[in-house]
């Protein structure tokens, strides 16, 4: 199936089913659409990625229910490729989600791009860690982190 076309019937399920918003913590946008058909969320979690769960009955008489989510830049970005699809109500749910998310990933865009500046300054000899982080508006740890590499990075995970 046509990419356009792919979008646009996810657009048409998620406008009927779906939940743009941003989480608890006001800066992550999450998408998330719950319903009976697995079929239906699993075609999302194919075409977007993201985490499906399953829910039994929650009474006798009812099915089992699928939770498809996504959540952070990918959820951002996928808002954005579904907004030109949705109706107004939902349209403005994602308008209102990127009002936020958007100018965030911008500045996220533009610390990792002084970060990586400092890295590559570091290294050419420009200064000390110190000096470089003051000179590229980033954190000295962020940066003394970044230097250290992966292996820093994973032993911190496997203290905690």
């Amino acid at each position: 199936m046509e990419s356009s076309m792919r979008l646009a019937r996810a657009a048409g399920i998620l406008e009927g089913e779906g939940y743009f918003a941003l989480r608890a913590n006001g800066t992550t946008p999450v998408i998330r659409c719950q319903m009976t058909d697995e079929d239906t969320v699993k075609e999302l979690f194919d075409l977007f990625g993201g985490r499906v769960y399953s829910y039994p009955p929650q009474q006798v008489h009812h099915k089992p229910s699928w939770l498809w989510q996504l959540q952070g830049e990918q959820a951002r970005q996928v808002m954005v490729d579904l907004r030109p699809f949705l109706f107004e109500r939902r349209g403005a749910a994602v308008d209102a989600v990127l009002r936020v998310a958007g100018p965030l990933h911008e500045a996220r865009v533009l610390r990792e791009e002084a970060l990586v500046k400092a890295v590559e300054a570091y290294r050419s000899g420009q200064g000390t860690i110190r000096k470089v982080a003051a000179d590229h508006n980033v954190a000295y740890s962020t940066l003394k982190r970044r230097l250290a590499g992966p292996q820093l990075n994973n032993m911190r995970a496997c203290r905690n």
